[in-house]
């Protein structure tokens, strides 16, 4: 069967099945999961090069990007302790929002270059599982709703 899905909805559903346990599934039904989720790779995959060219690319306009970075997480674990030395702190506090800032320009950027691959709509040629080989898996898998609602959305 031929579904029209966003890549959205794709990468994020393969982000979840593509770590599912099948253990509660017979073999045909475990069949069935696997060539769903190999229907949904190629797209994810694309979609993934997309994601991490745009952050390559990005990356290049902020120098020393990966030790800001690293400043910024670091700065955010201190701060986030109930009582913390500001000697810890790997910058002051203005350098700090200074770094900030860029990385959420850079994320900003990112999300632009690749906002109209995301929500892109594809074809994905899949054979659904039927509802109660999904009832299965999801409870051989610890899914949030949120999870087994993606998943839910690409596999039925």
């Amino acid at each position: 069967m031929e579904k029209k899905l966003k890549v959205q909805e794709i990468y994020e559903a393969y982000s979840v099945l593509r770590q599912a346990k099948t253990t509660k599934l017979d073999d045909g039904d475990k069949l069935k999961v696997f060539r769903i989720s190999n229907a949904m790779r190629p797209v994810a995959q694309d979609y993934d090069d997309t994601l991490q060219s745009a952050q390559e690319t990005m990356k290049k306009n902020i120098e020393g990007f990966d030790e800001k970075q690293k400043k910024v997480y670091l700065f955010e674990v201190v701060v986030r302790q109930k009582s913390y030395d500001a000697s810890q702190l790997p910058c002051g506090v203005e350098e700090y929002r200074v770094i900030a800032d860029e990385i959420r320009h850079y994320n900003t950027l990112v999300e632009a270059a690749c906002k109209e691959s995301y929500l892109k709509e594809v074809s994905l040629e899949i054979v659904p599982l039927e509802e109660q080989v999904f009832e299965k898996l999801m409870s051989t898998n610890d899914w949030t709703m949120e999870q087994a609602c993606l998943v839910a959305n690409v596999v039925l």
